[in-house]
């Protein structure tokens, strides 16, 4: 009974008497202002928690290094390694990943 309750009509309706609640939602010309959880899982959107909250949905990462000194070159040796690895397709083994063979008794 408290979910039918709340100032939120997509909450209350996901809980029971879903026809009764959005029925009566839209005779009486409701608008949800889609504040909670619920309603915003329901819709898709995102949910007002985390990175979803409202004071973080307009931050704007600088991503230009204004400064070329800060900016470190990859040795093209180690660039080619990281691309074999990546594009190894075999798997390793357990025990290939140590160093010394491990006696099991």
């Amino acid at each position: 009974k408290a979910s039918l309750a709340t100032n939120s009509f997509m909450s209350a309706a996901s809980f029971q008497e879903t026809t009764k609640v959005l029925t009566e939602a839209a005779i009486k010309g409701k608008v949800d202002p889609l504040i909670g959880l619920k309603e915003n899982v329901i819709i898709g959107k995102l949910i007002p928690a985390g990175t979803g909250m409202r004071r973080y949905r307009e931050v704007m990462l600088d991503t230009s290094i204004a400064d070329a000194s800060k900016v470190i070159a990859v040795p093209e040796e180690v660039e080619d390694e990281i691309d074999d690895d990546i594009l190894d397709d075999e798997f390793i083994e357990d025990d290939e990943l140590a160093e010394e063979p491990v006696e099991t008794e």
